[in-house]
């Protein structure tokens, strides 16, 4: 076949010309750190140029960043300027940070951030203005450009004591942190959240990247000229913006995935990994899995679909509350206050469900508030004895919250029964009826028919309450007799006292 491509060599291949992102790693096999990877990195970017994307001014890029482990004499140095010691390398976390260009705002969410450092049990050592020079941009990145910023996290001593066995310990507790900040920060109601984004957080590696192009990304970031840099691999890509618009966090890489190309089965997997995201944890994560859900975050691009924020959602899979978070909330509740309502939550619905809560701890006891991963299947008897005590007077929220079920699955038991009968709580069988008569299951039949399993159940019902009933006259006879008990021996000590004045007179 003829054509204008070259033919296959190297790396090159014909095949991949649909490509459009680009994609370059330069790496030492024996680990050696130096200055001249980065150096050469970057000329494999500025050689992608092609596969980037540019706005009209031509000088706004759709994306362009580097990955690279961190340079510990590099910040060593930078932090000497600001009189702070660092720790020894791996010994301390460096986060990229996106921030509010308005130094109100920036400083707000400084604070929520370093409060949610200290929350995880981590400490800050000092902050990290990034020195960048915003007159190389066009005109649409320079309008979107947030502040840039580099934190230093240490780690707490029980998780320096755990690295020797773990060394994952400090990576798992800052991606907590990371998804606890984008949760309340980046998603939730705080001013100027918007504009947070965290590139990375690591004790490994560092991410610089923006909505630049590839030959901006040297020029615009001043660390990138500094030779004290040593990497041992760098990692970069020049984006071609397809299915999302550009933006500063949208750009490649990202903390742990780079790759060329969308994702076709994006939706498939996207359903896939909500559906069961509920069964997701692992002995290592212990409550903090709670913290990283939903495992996929529906408003980025196919590749940044990864853990990003959590926030409830009503009636949806997400609607989760966890076990210490329900104890809090019924405790504030006993001492006569309210718990902050979560986002996209209405404040009447929430403290009805902490009643709810209250509720069952107090006819169940606290163990009945922790979530329960496995789905019973109720039989129709079952049901009919719960619809049977609804039917015979009993409270249809107190019946449900005693037999551990949602008050509004128990209505619509109770309703189902009202208009189809004892056959309305059969449970229906799933998919298309078989069409030849011998393909049927044979079912044995029950020892009672449905009416006189109804009969019995709802006289066992009926029975329990006269029961109830029972016990209450017996104890109004009784009080009654104690009653006249104490007023015949007061009786009988007046006439005996009447007597005794009597005879004396």
């Amino acid at each position: 076949m003829n054509t204008s491509l070259p033919k296959k060599q190297g790396l090159y291949d014909p095949w991949f010309e649909h490509d459009a992102c680009g994609v370059g790693v330069v790496a030492n096999i024996k680990g050696k750190k130096s200055n001249k990877i980065l150096r050469q990195a970057l000329v494999v970017l500025h050689n992608m140029d092609h596969r980037g994307g540019q706005g009209a001014d031509m000088n706004s890029g759709d994306g362009a960043g580097v990955l690279l482990q961190i340079p510990h004499n590099f910040f060593v140095k930078e932090c000497a300027k600001q009189d702070v010691e660092l720790p020894e390398a791996g010994k301390y976390a460096v986060g990229f940070i996106f921030l509010p260009p308005d130094v109100v705002e920036r400083e707000n969410v400084q604070r929520h951030f370093e409060r949610i450092v200290e929350a995880n049990g981590q400490s800050i050592i000092a902050w990290r203005k990034v020195p960048v020079h915003p007159e190389v941009l066009g005109e649409k990145s320079r309008q979107s450009m947030p502040f840039m910023a580099q934190v230093f996290i240490r780690p707490s001593a029980d998780v320096l004591d755990r690295l020797d066995i773990d060394d994952n310990a400090f990576e798992r507790k800052l991606y907590c942190i990371r998804r606890e900040a984008e949760n309340y920060i980046r998603y939730g109601k705080l001013r100027g959240g918007k504009y947070f984004y965290v590139s990375s957080l690591s004790s490994r590696t560092i991410v610089y990247k923006g909505m630049l192009t590839t030959q901006q990304l040297q020029t615009f970031y001043a660390d990138m000229e500094d030779s004290s840099i040593e990497t041992a691999m760098a990692l970069v890509h020049s984006r071609f913006s397809t299915n999302t618009f550009p933006s500063w966090e949208r750009a490649h890489p990202y903390r742990y995935l780079m790759h060329n190309g969308e994702i076709n089965t994006l939706r498939g997997n996207i359903n896939w990994m909500r559906a069961r995201q509920t069964m997701c944890g692992n002995s290592l994560w212990g409550n903090d899995i709670q913290k990283v859900m939903p495992i996929v975050d529906e408003t980025g691009s196919d590749s940044d679909m990864y853990p990003q924020y959590w926030t409830p959602s009503i009636g949806g899979i997400l609607m989760k509350y966890s076990y210490k978070f329900k104890r809090q909330c019924v405790e504030l509740y006993r001492q006569g206050k309210w718990p902050e309502t979560p986002k996209d939550i209405t404040e009447k619905n929430f403290h009805n469900t902490i009643r709810v809560w209250v509720r069952i701890e107090d006819k169940c006891g606290p163990e009945a508030l922790r979530h329960k991963n496995q789905r019973k299947t109720w039989s129709a008897e079952e049901k009919y004895e719960l619809v049977a005590k609804v039917l015979a007077g009993a409270s249809n929220k107190e019946t449900a919250i005693s037999a551990g079920i949602n008050a509004g699955l128990l209505y619509q038991w109770v309703r189902c029964y009202k208009i189809k009968g004892y056959q309305g709580l059969v449970a229906q069988r799933k998919g298309r009826p078989p069409k030849e008569p011998e393909m049927k299951k044979k079912i044995e039949p029950a020892e009672l028919t449905p009416s006189e399993r109804e009969e019995m159940i709802l006289l066992r019902a009926e029975n329990e309450r006269l029961r109830a009933e029972i016990a209450i006259v017996k104890k109004e006879i009784a009080l009654r007799e104690e009653r006249c008990a104490a007023q015949l021996k007061a009786k009988k000590l007046r006439s005996s006292k009447n007597c005794v004045k009597k005879v004396t007179n």
